[in-house]
């Protein structure tokens, strides 16, 4: 079931890569939930698609490259390079980020953004921490 998750989760990079929405709500719980370390929650697939226009509307190109997938039960941790070039000017911004989705019954239900992927792998119970 994991590999399967890992594929679905693929999926949606080449939707948010191509901007099909309605690919990404097929793949979906219609109660799939993002939630942001800074900028809260942000629930329903119409939600979702507003956070991210709300994340790009700066730049005049935007990607996102999947580097690895890992899995672990029904969660798929991502780790990522947002790249983009805002539309003032010619600056590029390029980061490291990590995503964690949760799936249920080969649907999206919830998606965890972290800018550093050693807590995403915490999370994702992926990696145990030192107790200090």
């Amino acid at each position: 079931m994991s590999q399967e998750n890992v594929e679905i989760v693929r999926r949606v990079y080449g939707a948010l890569r191509r901007r099909d929405w309605d690919a990404l709500a097929q793949d979906a719980d219609s109660d799939f939930v993002i939630h942001t370390q800074q900028q809260g929650s942000f629930r329903g697939p119409d939600a979702a698609r507003r956070f991210v226009d709300a994340r790009t509307g700066s730049f005049q190109r935007w990607t996102l490259e999947p580097r690895s997938f890992s899995d672990r039960d029904d969660r798929v941790m991502v780790s990522l390079r947002s790249r983009g070039r805002l539309r003032e000017g010619s600056t590029e911004i390029v980061l490291d980020i990590a995503h964690v989705w949760t799936l249920r019954d080969r649907a999206l239900v919830s998606l965890h953004t972290f800018a550093r992927g050693a807590d995403a792998f915490e999370f994702a119970g992926l990696l145990r921490r030192r107790r200090e």
